[in-house]
Parts: C-alpha cells; sequence; structure tokens
C-alpha cells in the first residue's frame, strides 16, 4: 500500500509559524504585565516625588523671613508637598515658580493659622488649670483658718448652713471646657487683667507668632494679588510652546505644557480659598498681636 505524502505550501507555512510567533509572544507577555500592573499598583502611593523637568517648593522660595523664625512646629508641605516645573526657558519657569509660590503661601498661612487657634485653646486651658489650682490652695488655707478659729464642742450656737457645692460627683473629673479661638483668647486677656501669671513659652510664643502671622498675611496678600496677571500669561505660553521649543528642545513641549496645567491649577485655589484665608489670618494676626502687646513686659514664672 502506497502512502501519501502531504504537502504544505510555502504561504501556508508562513502563516502557521506566524500564528506560532503570535502565541509565544502573548504567553510570555503576560507574566510581564501582571507583575507590572502589581508593581505599578504598590508604588502609585510612594511615588510622590517631582516628575521630569520639576523642583519642590520650600518655605525659603514663599517667605525667607519665615525661615529664620520660629514659633509654628509644623511643616507647611508635610502634608502636601508643592512642586513646579523648571524648563530651562525663564519666560515659562518664573511662571511655574511664582504660580508654586503663590499657591505655597496660601499652605504657609493655612499652617500658622491652625497652629495660632491651637495654642491660644492650649494656652487658655493653662490658665484655667493654673487659676483652679490657686483657687483650691486659697480655699484650703480658709479651711484651715476656719478650723483653728472654730469654738470648743458644746458651744456651737447652731449648725451652719450649708453651702451649694460646684464639685463634679465623687470619682468624676470635670469636663474640660470647649472653646473656640476667640473665647480662649478672651479668657487669657482675663488672666492678665486678673494678675494671672504667664510662662516664658507663653510669652515668646505670642512675640514670634505676632511677627509670623504678620509675614505670612503679607505673602498671602501677594500671592492672592499675583493670581490674575498670572493666570493670563498661562494661556499665552501654552499656544507658544511649539514656537519657543524646536529642534532637540522639542521633547521639552509635553513637560512644559504638563507644568503650566500645574501651574493654572495652583492659581484656581486662590481667589476663593487664599482670600477666606486671609481674612482669617488678619483676625489672629491682631488677636495675638494684641496678646504680645499685654504680656511683653511680664516676668516670666518659670
Amino acid at each position: 500500500m502506497i502512502k501519501r505524502r502531504t504537502w504544505v505550501s510555502p504561504a501556508s507555512l508562513h502563516r502557521i509559524l506566524r500564528l506560532g510567533l503570535m502565541i509565544l509572544c502573548v504567553v510570555s507577555l503576560v507574566p510581564a504585565l501582571a507583575l507590572g500592573r502589581r508593581g505599578r499598583g504598590e508604588h502609585r502611593e510612594k511615588d510622590k516625588g517631582p516628575k521630569k523637568f520639576q523642583r519642590a517648593l520650600t518655605l525659603t522660595d514663599v517667605a525667607p523671613q519665615l525661615d529664620s523664625l520660629a514659633g509654628t512646629r509644623s511643616d507647611p508641605f508635610e502634608k502636601e508637598q508643592v512642586y513646579f516645573g523648571e524648563v530651562g526657558m525663564p519666560a515659562y519657569d518664573e511662571v511655574c515658580m511664582h504660580a508654586a509660590v503663590a499657591y505655597g503661601s496660601l499652605k504657609v498661612a493655612q499652617t500658622m493659622l491652625a497652629d495660632a487657634q491651637e495654642n491660644l485653646v492650649k494656652y487658655a486651658k493653662d490658665h484655667v488649670a493654673r487659676g483652679e489650682a490657686k483657687r483650691q490652695l486659697q480655699e484650703l488655707k480658709q479651711e484651715t483658718q476656719v478650723a483653728e478659729m472654730a469654738p470648743p464642742p458644746g458651744t456651737e450656737s447652731g449648725p451652719a448652713p450649708a453651702e451649694a457645692s460646684t464639685a463634679s460627683p465623687a470619682g468624676e473629673p470635670a469636663a474640660e471646657p470647649e472653646w473656640t479661638p476667640e473665647e480662649a483668647a478672651y479668657v487669657i486677656k482675663e488672666a492678665k487683667r486678673q494678675k494671672g501669671q504667664f510662662t516664658r513659652d507663653e510669652i515668646t510664643y505670642f512675640a514670634t507668632m505676632s511677627v509670623n502671622l504678620a509675614v505670612a498675611g503679607y505673602v498671602l496678600g501677594k500671592g492672592v494679588q499675583s493670581e490674575v496677571e498670572l493666570g493670563r500669561q498661562i494661556p499665552d505660553l501654552i499656544g507658544s510652546a511649539r514656537e519657543d521649543f524646536r529642534g532637540p528642545d522639542a521633547l521639552k513641549i509635553p513637560f512644559v505644557l504638563q507644568n503650566l496645567n500645574q501651574a493654572r491649577k495652583h492659581l484656581q485655589a486662590l481667589p476663593g480659598e487664599g482670600k477666606r484665608t486671609a481674612i482669617d489670618l488678619a483676625k489672629y494676626a491682631a488677636i495675638v498681636k494684641e496678646l504680645h502687646e499685654e504680656t511683653k513686659d511680664l516676668t516670666p514664672v518659670d
């Protein structure tokens, strides 16, 4: 019996080989794609650094006067680092930097505002605690004097009237007062009028923070005012980027557009949030300045 040979045409053989290569490529790429996707998911939160042609904003960029002053225990850029673009062309770099400085001034102002609010309440509670301790000591002395002056047993003329107790039930601590920063400032000023004692930390804080809040208000005001002019320049720069970056520099165009859009986002926060923060900042700057004026000549207790 004669067996027939099966002939495969060159075209069919080419299709079979091409199909085999495609299957091999797919099988090889699937694990790599899965690994890459997992890696991106794991590092998405960690990769928050500057992108290409960007630099991180510093406190010195925003307000050099604040870099050497104490008073705030918080880093304005700890929760949200601000970045701006640098591509080597001054017209573009200056707009991106000024927009970042304006936005950074908002972050600095908000940090100092929160710090001032927190410390006003803290110091007010400290004064109430010191006043309460002093009152309890005076009551103890009075009770001792009354006991020493009491008549001998059996000679009392009658029972003494009972006084209303203001103490908390036995075993329950008195509730800690909850104040707004404005109420806390009033408590501190009342302590001063009643000859309350102030610590060195309090006196120093009022002196330093009154300067810091004033400087923060000044730089925030400049940032809010610059928003309109900077906002006008960004569309023009976006439109001229392809003309300004030619030859090898044309590779920078995607980064230029990215940086300008980022600058636009920085500026968008200033009209609403920036103006509200500026109003609150001016109010607390006046409060802290008044406390500084009232306490600057006092002798600290420690």
